[in-house]
């Protein structure tokens, strides 16, 4: 894996950590709020093919087809 492949997945782990944090403690109707105005903040700052790779990472980790590392596992 790359180096920007890993700090991409270590990215996304961190935003999965932030995003449970946030149900935790606002709820999940607070925490779905408080990630779409993350969301269009990072599509803004760095376009939508970054926000929409930061998800697919996301999505990926958080259901399991991810190692450890980040590596796709299919």
């Amino acid at each position: 894996m790359t180096d920007l492949n890993h700090m991409r997945n270590l990215e996304a782990k961190e935003w999965l950590r932030r995003y449970k944090d946030k149900v935790n403690a606002l709820g999940i109707y607070d925490a779905r709020q408080w990630w779409r105005d993350v969301i269009a903040d990072i599509e803004k700052k760095r376009g939508k093919s970054a926000a929409d790779d930061l998800k697919e990472r996301m999505n990926r980790i958080r259901d399991g087809h991810t190692d450890s590392q980040g590596t796709n596992l299919g």
